[in-house]
Parts: structure tokens; C-alpha cells; sequence
């Protein structure tokens, strides 16, 4: 548990804020964004406070940071409430890649590799070094 306790309060109620306006604006929850201003108006928070701790969930990348239209940024929660397993936002279930043949998420089953048969190793590794240059006193030294 990487989160200090008033950053996972913060967390906590940011959670239940998009749920909440999900519900008001019936949308999913990745179409809510907020600013820091919302945000401290909602909870109460001071602005310092709110800044540090959110400052905190955007470099775990807990929360995702969208450059808004005037400089200004949008938040969006990106991690997933209610598990207490380990969560990786963003990422999709490997155990779903072949649920509808891979096309859900973009995986190209006629990949190279995909079939057991591979193509070659790429490029050739660098040649050799080149020289050790001028001698000394040669060449305008």
C-alpha cells in the first residue's frame, strides 16, 4: 500500500464524487471529469491539501490529468473502486483476449509469433568499432 492515509481518503471520496455525478449526468464513470476547483467546492477540502494529495494520486497514476481548453486541468479517475486486489488502470484482462477473437481490443491473431512460426531477428547487431582517429600532433592540433 503505496497511498499515505489522507491520500487514500482523498481517493476514497473522489470515488464516491464521479459515482455520483455518473448517476446525476447518466453517464459511465470515464466520461467524468473535474477540476481541482470542483472538487475542493464538493468536498470541503482546502486548496493546499487537495494539491498535494492529488498531486500524489496523478504521479500513481490513480487518477489521469487531461490539459483542459484554457491551460487549466481536467481530472479523471482512473482507478477502479470496490477491488482489493492489485489494479492496473488502463490495461485490459488478458484473460479476455480471446473472448471474441481479439478483435475487442485491437490483438491481431495473424501476428507473427501469434501461430508458433516467427520472423527473423530484425536488424544485425552494430559492426565493428571504428578507429582510434588522428594521432596526436596530426591534423591541425
Amino acid at each position: 500500500e503505496e497511498l499515505q492515509p489522507g491520500t487514500r481518503r482523498l481517493l476514497g471520496l473522489i470515488d464516491a464524487h464521479v459515482d455520483a455525478r455518473a448517476a446525476e449526468e447518466k453517464a459511465g464513470r470515464s466520461a467524468v471529469r473535474f477540476t481541482r476547483r470542483a472538487l475542493r467546492e464538493a468536498l470541503g477540502w482546502g486548496d493546499t491539501q487537495l494539491k498535494v494529495h492529488l498531486a500524489r494520486l496523478v504521479e500513481l497514476e490513480l487518477i489521469w490529468a487531461h490539459r483542459g481548453s484554457h491551460g487549466g486541468y481536467l481530472y479523471e479517475l482512473a482507478w477502479e473502486g470496490g477491488s482489493e486486489e492489485p489494479q492496473l488502470p488502463g490495461l485490459i484482462d488478458p484473460e479476455r483476449i480471446g473472448d471474441k477473437g481479439g478483435d475487442e481490443h485491437g490483438y491481431d491473431s495473424s501476428r507473427s509469433g501469434s501461430e508458433g512460426n516467427r520472423s527473423g531477428g530484425g536488424r544485425p547487431p552494430v559492426g565493428a568499432r571504428s578507429g582510434a582517429g588522428r594521432p596526436p600532433g596530426e591534423g591541425g592540433d
